[in-house]
C-alpha cells in the first residue's frame, strides 16, 4: 500500500472539547500528490439528552438536532468509523487547525468511550 494523507474536519456543538461534542466528521483520502484515491467520508453523530447545543453552532453548521437524532450514529460507532480511517496503514492524518481543536474533541470522545 502507498503512503496516503487523510484530511478531515469536525463540526461540533460548541468550542469546549470537554463539554461539547463532535456532531459531524468529514474526510477525504489522497495520495502524496493530493489526488483523491477513495470515496469521501461524511457522517453525523447523535447526541445524548444531556448535551446542550450552542445556538451559534447550529447557525454555523446548519445541522439541526432532529437531523442528528434521526441520521447520526451513536458516539461509540462514530468513533469506530473515525479510527478505522485514521488507523489504515501508511496514513498520515491531516487538517487545518486539527491539533488544537479537532484532535482534542476526538481525544476527549475516545476517553469517554
Amino acid at each position: 500500500m502507498k503512503d496516503t494523507l487523510f484530511w478531515y474536519d469536525l463540526e461540533t456543538t460548541g468550542l469546549d472539547s470537554i463539554l461539547d461534542r463532535a456532531i459531524q466528521f468529514a474526510g477525504i483520502r489522497t495520495d502524496l500528490n493530493l489526488e483523491i484515491i477513495a470515496e469521501p467520508v461524511n457522517m453525523l453523530s447523535s447526541l445524548s439528552d444531556d448535551i446542550l447545543v450552542d445556538p451559534e453552532a447550529i447557525l454555523t453548521t446548519g445541522i439541526d438536532i432532529e437531523t442528528l437524532q434521526c441520521d447520526g450514529l451513536i458516539e461509540f460507532d462514530f468513533l469506530n468509523r473515525i479510527m478505522t480511517e485514521f488507523m489504515e496503514p501508511q496514513t498520515c492524518v491531516a487538517g487545518y487547525n486539527n491539533l488544537s481543536f479537532d484532535d482534542e474533541f476526538i481525544r476527549q470522545a475516545l476517553y469517554r468511550n
